[in-house]
């Protein structure tokens, strides 16, 4: 999975966190912020810590 998809996986989950009350477009930013940050591997396990940082992106309380 390329770095844009991920991103746009993360900010999918983010609103779904938010229930849709959070702002797209500023989840895809903070997404993409997350993306540049995080060494990418494309293996398997590429993914993981997608969601605690979909959940610290909408602001999931009891998260940090």
């Amino acid at each position: 999975m390329g770095r844009e998809l991920r991103a746009y996986r993360i900010a999918e989950k983010a609103m779904k966190y938010s229930e849709g009350k959070g702002n797209y477009e500023e989840y895809l930013k903070k997404a993409r912020e997350y993306c540049k940050k995080t060494p990418y591997i494309k293996t398997f396990f590429s993914h993981v810590g997608d969601d605690y940082a979909a959940k610290c992106i909408a602001g999931v309380k009891g998260v940090y």
